[in-house]
C-alpha cells in the first residue's frame, strides 16, 4: 500500500546542536527535484554519495556537503529519499530547516512520521518500527538487546504464524457450514483445541511483554524517609554529584528529582523525594503528596533513617510508610552511622517497629 500524501517532508535525524555532522532527511515524490534545486546537480544518482554545495533559495552558499539520493521503493520510507549531510553548525542547520520550509508542498515531518510512511508503503511490521523507536532511545545493553530482538528477532514472525493458524480455522468454520452435512463432528472438539493453543500463545507472548517493558523503560526506585536523614545526600552519592541541594534545615527538598544510571547493563531510575513529616508548610504538603503518589506507581523501594531523627513523629510516619509498602520490595538504609557507631538507636528504631526486622539493611555514614 502506497502512501498519497502530497507534501515532501523533512527532519533533522542528528541531534541539534554543535557538532562535526548534521543529517537531514527528505521524502516525498518532489524528493528528486529538491535535491537538484538545493545542489543546482542536473543529474543525481540513485545510491550515490555526491560531494556537492548546497544552495538557499536566493542561490546563496550555505555549505559543502554530502548527498545521498534513494530511488522509491527502495528507500526507509518507501518513497524517493534524500539524506544531507553538512557540517554540525547551528547557523547552517537553522539556515537549511528555513530553506527547506520555504519550498513548496515541504514540511517539516510530524514525530515518527518517517516511519509511519514506511509502514503504510508496506516496508515493515509494527514491531519493526517499535524496534526501531526502542534502539534510538536504549541507553542500556539490555535495552540494546531487546530492541535488536524486535527488529532482527522472531516476534513478527510469531504474529505471522499464529494468523496463519487463524486463518485456517476460519477456513475450517466456513467449510464446516458451507458442507455442515458432511463435516464430521469431531471437527468442532479439534477446532477447539486449537483454540485454545493460539489463546495459551497469546496469553504467553503478553506475558513476555509486560516483562521486557523493564527492560525498555527501565526499573525506578524511590529513595524515602523522614527529613534530614540524608536522603538527598545518599542520592548525590549514587551520582557523584551534587545534584540536589542539602542543609541542616527540615524540608529543604520540597520536589522530587530522577535520574537514570546503568546496574549491571539495564536503566535504573533512581527518585529522592520530600521527607515525609507534619507540616504546615503549603510547598512541602504538595511535595509530600508527591511522595505518596509515585510511591503507588513504583515497587522497589529505599527507606532511608537516621539515629537523628528518632523521634514519635518520625515513628509514625514510618509506621504509616511500611503499611503502605508490605506488597514492594524494599532495602533499608541506615544513614550516619557516624552518629551512633554501636547502632543503639537502630536497636531503638527496630524495637519501636518490629516490621523492620524483616528487611535487608545497609549502614552508612
Amino acid at each position: 500500500m502506497r502512501s498519497n500524501k502530497k507534501d515532501n517532508i523533512f527532519a533533522l535525524s542528528s541531534t541539534f546542536g554543535q557538532s562535526a555532522i548534521a543529517i537531514f532527511r527528505i521524502s516525498g515524490n518532489k524528493t528528486e527535484k529538491i535535491a537538484k534545486k538545493l545542489t543546482k546537480l542536473t543529474k543525481i544518482k540513485n545510491r550515490y554519495a555526491h560531494y556537492t554545495k548546497i544552495f538557499d533559495l536566493n542561490k546563496k552558499v550555505i555549505d559543502k556537503c554530502v548527498i545521498l539520493f534513494f530511488k522509491e521503493p527502495k528507500s526507509y520510507t518507501g518513497e524517493d529519499l534524500l539524506e544531507i549531510h553538512t557540517h554540525g553548525s547551528i547557523a547552517v542547520i537553522n539556515k537549511i530547516t528555513e530553506t527547506l520550509s520555504r519550498i513548496p508542498n515541504t514540511r517539516e515531518a510530524n514525530p515518527g512520521e518517517f516511519s509511519k510512511r514506511a509502514f503504510q508503503n508496506g516496508k515493515a511490521s509494527l514491531l519493526f518500527f517499535e524496534g526501531i523507536n526502542n534502539l534510538i532511545q536504549s541507553e542500556t545493553e539490555s535495552q540494546l538487546k531487546f530492541a535488536n530482538q524486535q527488529i532482527y528477532g522472531g516476534q513478527g514472525e510469531n504474529c505471522l504464524i499464529l494468523r496463519e493458524k487463524i486463518m485456517k480455522i476460519v477456513a475450517q468454520l466456513n467449510a464446516s457450514i458451507e458442507f455442515s452435512e458432511e463435516v464430521d463432528i469431531s471437527i468442532e472438539h479439534e477446532i477447539k483445541h486449537k483454540l485454545n493453543d493460539i489463546k495459551l500463545e497469546v496469553e504467553n507472548m503478553c506475558q513476555s511483554y509486560q516483562n521486557n517493558k523493564v527492560l525498555v523503560h527501565g526499573q525506578k526506585i524511590l529513595i524515602l524517609g523522614p527529613t534530614n536523614v540524608g536522603k538527598s545526600s545518599f542520592f548525590n552519592f549514587l551520582f557523584q554529584e551534587d545534584k540536589m541541594i542539602i542543609s541542616p534545615l527540615k524540608g529543604t527538598t520540597t520536589d522530587q528529582a530522577e535520574k537514570s544510571l546503568s546496574v549491571n547493563g539495564k536503566k535504573t531510575t533512581i527518585i529522592d523525594s520530600a521527607g515525609i513529616r507534619e507540616t504546615k508548610e503549603q510547598i512541602e504538603i504538595i511535595g509530600i503528596q508527591k511522595t505518596f503518589k509515585t510511591l503507588e506507581e513504583v515497587q522497589k523501594i529505599i527507606l532511608v533513617l537516621s539515629p537523628d531523627c528518632f523521634n514519635n513523629s518520625n515513628i509514625s510516619n514510618i509506621k504509616r510508610l511500611l503499611n503502605a509498602i508490605k506488597s514492594k520490595k524494599c532495602v533499608i538504609v541506615y544513614n550516619k552511622i557516624d552518629k551512633d557507631p554501636q547502632k543503639q538507636k537502630f536497636k531503638y528504631w527496630r524495637d519501636r517497629i518490629p516490621e523492620i526486622k524483616k528487611y535487608k539493611v545497609l549502614s552508612l555514614s
